[in-house]
């Protein structure tokens, strides 16, 4: 598996590390998504993908998504 440095993650690069998942026979329909603040934090489960943010001008462009972890809560 491959490690990302301190570079911040994409949706793009999120994509292409689950097509090489894939391509190594992972079935990413079986793999749980987690969250850790860091390598000695607990792991939370993401329950949830949502759209995020928009662009500033006219608010037409994602700029960012969000794992989340209780959709419920508002």
């Amino acid at each position: 598996m491959k490690k990302r440095g301190k570079v911040k993650l994409n949706a793009k690069s999120l994509l292409e590390f689950l097509k090489d998942l894939e391509k190594d026979g992972v079935n990413l329909a079986k793999v749980d998504v987690n969250y850790r603040h860091d390598h000695d934090s607990d792991v939370e489960e993401v329950l949830s993908v949502e759209e995020d943010l928009f662009d500033a001008g006219d608010c037409s462009t994602l700029t960012s998504i969000c794992l989340v972890t209780d959709p419920d809560e508002q």
